[in-house]
């Protein structure tokens, strides 16, 4: 009986294989009771002997239920065997036995649809590994077309179902290609890879780590809008201010900007500690205060975002166009002030620019306010491109008026001059009309980043390129180190609009 046990899984406390009826066998005959609904005594009566003869001697059939029934339906499934919908249950059903029969007839065991030994050790010798060589994997054929697609088949691979020495040796070329483990096996991460090159994703290797690249940004004074700011460490004991009066800082120093104060007894939520300065939660609703280390480094790491269905956009390649139709454009851009119905000016800029269209279209909306801005509306200007104004100075034509100028990108719209500036930089342009301020915008934006090697809103934050090349930061579009990802959100949601779902990502890979 403790043999039958142990081959049907019931083996947990030890049971020594003699005649003797000990506390371990009683606890498995528990675990046995209670797993096939007896009632639980520990006693080993009829019910379970009949039991036991129904089980054996094939435990994994039709019908019967066993403790790693569960595994086994994993294992096919992980084998490709997974064409008559498997429940993760530990009951062995028609589904299962099917799914069995095709693992046999394709491993060329004797049909039966019963989990045999033979079964199990053909699902040993293929796993961890099945996609290496001298395996044969039902989905082998699939991954040899993909490799061909990405233009990997060097070295005569036949459309089998066998992981042969060509196939490997082309495997290899990929992962050395795109700076992966170079093994000759399809592992998880390989098989990602390939599938991300599919949907037209590339790697962009840089001789540089992550932690290189934290160091380098920590130098560019990173900013966030979290919930927390600084105060010295030497004033704060197990969480307790022991100054009179200690201030709190947007950074870890003195010359950082105090933004409030603790005074003797206050409690404070210590983070973390920079440089002998904690890091407290702190949120006065409005500040900007320098990142700490741990959270640059969080949306500096490409491997945070790539597997989100959003955030994986950070990584769009914006130097190639979405291949939307005006009409689909059209669609998102009505209800949008001045942008309604300017699709074509918006694929126009794309064209001739080498900009990413729906990109455009976003950017344009966000800093338009949705079309209703007065820069996208139309400022009037007089012949040296100043704002003209009616007699109550407000804005409006006059007989100095010379044109109606647009700015849909806020190109030269500076913080303290914004419209004038804006206007003006519109009027030097010749921006006449909004078609014209799309395209001119966009090329703007062509010169100064995406044409410079930031074509990727990641790269326009973070700049990878000059941090490898110089060992410094470079020019980078925001302080704020979530700026990226808060500009997601907008695109994405376009891209679902218009049902488009192949996407053109460059994602950076770090040593």
């Amino acid at each position: 009986m403790k043999k039958d046990l142990i081959e049907l899984g019931f083996d947990n406390y030890g049971m020594k294989l003699t005649h003797f009826y000990g506390e371990g066998t009683e606890k498995n005959v528990r675990d046995f009771q209670n797993f096939y609904r007896q009632k639980v005594t520990g006693v080993a009566g009829q019910k379970v002997l009949d039991q036991i003869d129904f089980l054996l001697p094939n435990p994994f059939s039709n019908g019967k239920r066993h403790v790693d029934t569960i595994e086994l339906k994993k294992d096919l499934i992980e084998l490709g065997f997974d064409n008559y919908g498997m429940k993760l249950t530990h009951f062995y059903g028609e589904g299962t036995e099917k799914n069995v029969r095709d693992f046999q007839e394709f491993y060329r065991q004797e049909v039966t649809g019963v989990a045999s030994q033979g079964v199990f050790d053909q699902i040993d010798f293929l796993l961890p590994d099945p996609f290496s060589n001298g395996k044969r994997h039902m989905n082998t054929v699939a991954l040899k077309e993909d490799l061909r697609k990405l233009g990997f088949d060097n070295y005569g691979m036949k459309l089998t179902h066998f992981y042969g020495d060509g196939t490997e040796k082309n495997v290899k070329d990929f992962q050395r290609s795109y700076n992966l483990n170079v093994t000759g096996i399809v592992d998880e991460v390989t098989m990602k890879v390939i599938t991300n090159g599919l949907q037209g994703t590339s790697y962009t290797s840089y001789d540089l780590s992550l932690n290189e690249a934290q160091n380098i940004q920590m130098s560019a004074e990173p900013q966030t809008d979290q919930a927390y700011a600084y105060v010295s460490k030497t004033w704060v004991n197990n969480g307790v201010v022991t100054a009179s009066a200690l201030n709190v800082r947007t950074g870890p120093g003195t010359d950082y900007k105090d933004i409030g104060t603790l005074y003797n007894g206050a409690s404070v939520d210590v983070l973390d500690e920079v440089d002998g300065w904690y890091v407290i939660r702190h949120n006065d609703g409005q500040q900007w205060v320098k990142a700490t280390p741990t959270d640059v480094r969080y949306y500096l790491n490409p491997d945070n975002f790539i597997d989100n269905a959003v955030q994986r956009f950070q990584f769009l390649d914006l130097a190639k166009p979405s291949n939307a139709s005006a009409t689909e454009l059209n669609n998102y851009l009505q209800n949008k002030g001045i942008l309604a119905s300017k699709g074509q000016a918006f694929i126009n800029a794309s064209n001739i620019n080498g900009i990413n269209d729906i990109y455009l279209a976003s950017h344009a909306a966000l800093e338009t306010g949705n079309g209703t801005s007065t820069l996208a509306t139309g400022v009037p200007v007089d012949e040296d491109g100043n704002i003209t104004r009616d007699s109550n100075g407000q804005i409006a034509k006059t007989n100095k008026t010379a044109a109606t100028v647009y700015n849909m990108f806020g190109i030269g719209a500076n913080d303290n001059c914004a419209l004038s500036c804006g206007a003006k930089r519109a009027f030097q342009e010749g921006w006449t009309t909004p078609e014209q301020a799309i395209v001119g915008g966009a090329a703007f934006i062509g010169t100064s980043y995406i044409r410079d090697g930031q074509n990727t809103l990641y790269k326009m934050r973070w700049n990878p390129l000059v941090m490898d090349n110089t060992g410094n930061f470079g020019p980078q579009y925001a302080t704020d180190i979530g700026w990226a990802s808060k500009q997601v959100t907008t695109i994405s949601n376009l891209y679902d609009q218009l049902g488009i779902t192949t996407l053109n990502l460059e994602i950076p890979k770090y040593n």
